[in-house]
C-alpha cells in the first residue's frame, strides 16, 4: 500500500500547491501536510532507527546522526520495508510530477 495520501495528488490539491508556490516568500516553497499516514511514517522511522546504521556528523552549529541516503537502500537491507515503500512513493513519478 502506498503510504502517500491520495488526497495530495488530487487535482484540487495540486492547483492549491501551485498557487501557494506562486505566492510564497521569501523564497519559492510549498508546504504539504500531511503527506502520508502517521502510522506508516512512524513505522518507517522506527525501522530506520532499528535497522539502518548512522554516523555522527558535527559542525559548529549542531550534531546529527546521518543514515545512508534513501536511494542507497537496497535489497540487502533487511527490516526496512516501510522505509523502502516511502522512498519508492516519494521518488515515484506521481509524487514528483
Amino acid at each position: 500500500k502506498d503510504p502517500i495520501l491520495p488526497t495530495i495528488l488530487a487535482d484540487e490539491a495540486i492547483a492549491e500547491a501551485k498557487k501557494q508556490l506562486k505566492n510564497a516568500s521569501p523564497f519559492p516553497h510549498v508546504e504539504i501536510r500531511p503527506v502520508c499516514e502517521d502510522a506508516r511514517l512512524q513505522e518507517a522511522f522506527d525501522q530506520s532507527l532499528k535497522s539502518l546504521s548512522a554516523d555522527l556528523r558535527e559542525s559548529d552549529s549542531f550534531k546529527v546522526y546521518q543514515t545512508q541516503g534513501l536511494q542507497d537502500i537496497g535489497k540487502s537491507d533487511k527490516g526496512v520495508a516501510a522505509v523502502k515503500s516511502l522512498r519508492d512513493s516519494l521518488y515515484g513519478e506521481d509524487f514528483r510530477a
